[in-house]
């Protein structure tokens, strides 16, 4: 219960800051999005990699 009240109080101070600044927030906040979705994508595409070089080492 702390950790949700922390965190709101956070997307809060996140959310005033941002309004000081005149951004969109929709905006900002789909762009993070779009980020974490990309370095996602790119860590899926190299871990198979990683684990293929691994049992070859192994053998």
């Amino acid at each position: 219960m702390r950790k949700i009240s922390a965190m709101l109080k956070h997307l809060q101070n996140t959310y005033t800051k941002l309004r000081r600044t005149h951004v969109s927030i929709p905006q900002t906040i789909f762009e993070d999005a779009t980020k974490h979705k990309n370095e996602i994508n790119d860590y899926q595409k190299i871990q198979p990699i990683n684990k293929f070089e691994s049992k070859n080492e192994r053998r």
